[in-house]
């Protein structure tokens, strides 16, 4: 693929992503307002993996408020299956030790 094959693909990609997204800078303002909540809530700064998986999820939320899609329900489900195992509360089976 040549360069311009690729932008051409790009712009593609981004232009359908108003539609289904919405426009990317009011995804950017939700996903800020929820991300700065969380982080005040939280209380620091230092992020963890969960925190990660749970961000993810919020940026998910943003994008389902600005526009409707089925992808953004299998994603939140999917960050919310990650970052279960990101929780001391569950002990996971990997390689034949047990991990926290």
């Amino acid at each position: 693929m040549t360069r311009n094959e690729f932008l051409k693909k790009l712009e593609n990609v981004l232009c359908s992503r108003d539609t289904i997204h919405g426009k990317p800078e009011d995804t950017f303002n939700i996903i800020a307002k929820l991300w700065t909540d969380y982080l005040e809530v939280k209380g620091n700064t230092s992020l963890t993996r969960k925190d990660v998986a749970l961000m993810m999820v919020l940026f998910k939320v943003a994008r389902q408020l600005n526009g409707n899609s089925e992808d953004n329900w299998l994603d939140i489900a999917g960050y919310a299956a990650c970052g279960t195992e990101e929780s001391p509360k569950y002990v996971f089976k990997t390689g034949g030790k047990n991990e926290i």
